[in-house]
């Protein structure tokens, strides 16, 4: 029996910051999603391990794992970790959701035109549905309900967004900053951060332009 080098495991050991763990029905962690230069790494942990794993894990916490890889469709490897090293724990401030990307630069040319509106993309699809995506859509609909908040604002429920076990995800645009994971008690700061903000900047360009 001839057997394909390419099947063979191999073993990695990598070092990086948890954004997302994978949870069983029953609160085990069976994966986690890492930070990457190409973007989310997901190992999944050995049965051994997630018996074993340290205390402390969580969004922003810093660890090392090593285990085997394995080719899999699209050429793309899985990951399976049998040893894991928390190395630092995550921060209060590391578990809120944050952007994907920075704000771009906003345009420092005056404009005497109405102030662009605004849209929340919330996604739909069921895995983000099952992580309380509904409910975001009612907090915003109830942070909307608010005389603070611009009237010039759509929300949007689209397709999926990827990256689905990190989900419920929200985009802001125009700013095109995405945040993932997001709870309801967090809609009023990124509101706050994002719409408001914005109408603000747009008002205070059309007042100089007069």
């Amino acid at each position: 029996m001839v057997v394909s080098c390419d099947r063979i495991p191999q073993t990695f050991d990598y070092t990086g910051t948890i954004l997302a763990l994978d949870y069983k029905d029953n609160g085990t962690i069976k994966g986690l999603r890492l930070s990457h230069p190409l973007g989310g790494l997901p190992v999944k942990l050995d049965k051994t391990l997630r018996t074993q794993l340290p205390s402390g894990l969580s969004p922003g916490a810093i660890v090392q794992v090593s285990g085997y890889q394995k080719p899999g469709k699209y050429g793309m490897s899985k990951f399976t970790a049998d040893r894991l090293i928390l190395q630092a724990q995550g921060s209060a401030e590391s578990s809120m959701p944050a952007p994907a990307a920075p704000r771009p630069p906003r345009s420092t040319e005056k404009s005497d035109r109405a102030p662009t509106k605004a849209t929340i993309l919330v996604c739909g699809k069921s895995g983000c549905r099952k992580r309380g995506s509904a409910k975001l859509c009612s907090a915003i609909e109830s942070a909307m309900g608010d005389r603070s908040t611009p009237s010039h604002v759509c929300v949007k429920e689209v397709g999926c967004m990827k990256q689905c076990k990190a989900g419920p995800h929200l985009v802001f645009m125009p700013d095109k900053a995405r945040y993932s994971q997001v709870k309801p008690h967090d809609v009023p700061r990124l509101l706050a951060q994002h719409i408001m903000r914005s109408a603000n900047d747009s008002v205070s360009d059309v007042q100089r332009a007069m």
